[in-house]
This record gives C-alpha cells, structure tokens and sequence, in this order.
C-alpha cells in the first residue's frame, strides 16, 4: 500500500503568501500590539511595597550592635523633636505611645530582653541613642 498524500500539499505552496510590504505592515502591528500588552501589564503591576507602618505611623527598623531596633515616627513632629524609647515588650499596651505620636513624639525600641538593666543592656540603650543621631532620623 503506497501512502497517500494531498496534491495541493506537494504540487503548490499555501495558497496565502502576503507581498512584502503586507509582511512589513503584519509584522509592525503585531509588534506594536506585543508592546502595548507590556505597558498594560507594566501599568497594572503592583506598586513598590509600603513602607512598614505601626498603628498608622512609619517605621524605620535597623539593627544596633546586632540587636533590633526600631523608630516610630510622628505624622508630625513636635518642636524640640521629643521622643521616648522603649527597652521590652513594644506594642504592649500601646495607648501611651500612640497618644505621644500624636503629640509629635518619636518612639523608639530596642530589644534587650533577659538583661535586666544590666550594664551590658544601658551600653546597648547608649549606642542606640547614638545609632539613631547618626542615621540622621528625623528625631534626637
């Protein structure tokens, strides 16, 4: 048995073949139609992550000496830029240091849990003072 093939397939090419400039006009439109999806999808990509916030308020985290530590900052800062940090359990009944952000307060943190006020932990509450100074925050 001999296979069977189409005669339009072997004696003649596809019956569309577009001149030249048709392929030219074809091959702009459907690069410019590729281009305008991209914008589309660029457009509606999601936007740069926010910045971190605490009760509405922005937060700057860093490190100090390796120990966490954080700034809560005013909407609005108070003249003479007050702040006031805490050393544990930051969020824990936070009515005071959101009623002192409203006041144009910073409010700082830095974890130095398990050292009960020892001198290793007012060296590392010192330099965390200093830290924030150099940082260049919008406090101290």
């Amino acid at each position: 048995m001999t296979p069977r093939t189409e005669p339009s397939m072997t004696t003649r090419p596809p019956a569309f073949h577009p001149a030249p400039a048709s392929r030219l006009r074809i091959t702009v439109g459907v690069m410019l139609g590729i281009a305008a999806a991209t914008l589309s999808a660029m457009a509606q990509a999601p936007a740069a992550p926010a910045k971190p916030q605490w009760n509405g308020y922005e937060i700057q985290n860093f490190k100090v000496d390796g120990r966490d530590a954080l700034m809560v900052l005013p909407k609005t800062v108070a003249p003479g830029k007050p702040w006031i940090w805490r050393t544990e359990f930051f969020g824990v009944d936070p009515q005071a240091d959101i009623a002192l952000l409203g006041k144009g307060f910073h409010v700082g943190y830095l974890s130095v849990g398990g050292l009960f006020g020892a001198p290793v932990a007012i060296n590392a509450m010192d330099r965390r003072t200093g830290s924030c100074r150099s940082r260049k925050t919008r406090c101290c």
